[in-house]
């Protein structure tokens, strides 16, 4: 997906909360997170792609590249379980800004109510923008992950955000870049 927005998320020092609690107690509070995330992640257009431990990967992708894919004609389930090139798209640069404008928006606010939900742990996040590739892999049980740049620099954000923030990294759409090369990629802090 081209212009897709990739969230990382993940609790601090939640290897010293745990070890001071019950197994029972810490899978109920970790439950209780990630059941109040799923809960508002419709709201603001994010896919959960999987939580690993304390950690929450989710993504809001570009929607007019879903609708084009869902009209494609389906592929065999053999190739569906192999990594794919993304879809080039061709797009009026103006309209793809504004809608990754939106994606950002809806990214920022959705992290934003993930920092604040009142719980006693501490959250760090990480925003990144760019294309992403996503697939299943594997096949005991068959796993969807996502691969690439902007999956490396949502993780590198996240772990070097301070606790309690949102780090991220928004770069231009594809087009917009390739015309204003020399400008620089905005942090949002």
């Amino acid at each position: 997906y081209e212009d897709g927005i990739l969230i990382f998320s993940d609790l601090v020092s939640f290897t010293k909360w745990s070890s001071q609690f019950s197994a029972q107690h810490v899978t109920k509070r970790i439950g209780e997170m990630f059941f109040n995330i799923d809960l508002i992640a419709p709201e603001f257009e994010v896919e959960k792609i999987m939580t690993i431990g304390d950690a929450f990967i989710g993504a809001i992708f570009n929607n007019s590249q879903k609708e084009q894919q869902k009209q494609e004609p389906e592929e065999d389930e053999a190739k569906s379980l192999h990594p794919t090139t993304p879809t080039k798209n061709r797009r009026d640069s103006s309209s793809s800004s504004s809608s990754l404008a939106r994606r950002c928006a809806n990214a920022c606010l959705f992290a934003t109510n993930i920092l604040n939900t009142g719980s006693p742990l501490n959250m760090r996040v990480g925003v990144a923008t760019g294309n992403i590739i996503v697939a299943f892999v594997g096949t005991e049980p068959p796993r969807f992950d996502v691969f690439g740049s902007t999956a490396d620099t949502a993780q590198k954000l996240e772990s070097s955000a301070l606790e309690g923030t949102v780090h991220g990294e928004v770069r231009h759409p594809g087009s917009w870049r390739r015309r204003h090369s020399n400008r620089p990629h905005y942090s949002l802090r």
